[in-house]
């Protein structure tokens, strides 16, 4: 169990290719977004939203301040702001 305010200042890696990537650091929750809460990540493009879904999760590790999650091709570009 995890609180998901802890989640802000992790960082988000996406694990689902064959080599690890970062997408970011955790800034907010936004939870009006529907039935999954949205994280919005600061990255090296900027803004990005990714929806906090179980069925994405792989690990999260507080100590560490990392979130692995497993996200379908092409999410982070298409979440991207002014994308």
């Amino acid at each position: 169990e995890t609180y998901i305010g802890d989640l802000i200042g992790c960082v988000l890696v996406d694990v689902a290719g064959a080599e690890a990537v970062t997408v970011g650091e955790i800034e907010n929750v936004d939870r009006s977004g529907g039935a999954a809460p949205l994280l919005v990540v600061r990255g090296a493009r900027g803004e990005v939203l990714i929806p906090f879904a179980k069925s994405y999760l792989r690990r999260i590790d507080l100590e560490g301040k990392r979130v692995d999650m497993a996200l379908p091709e092409g999410l982070v570009d298409l979440n991207a702001a002014g994308a």
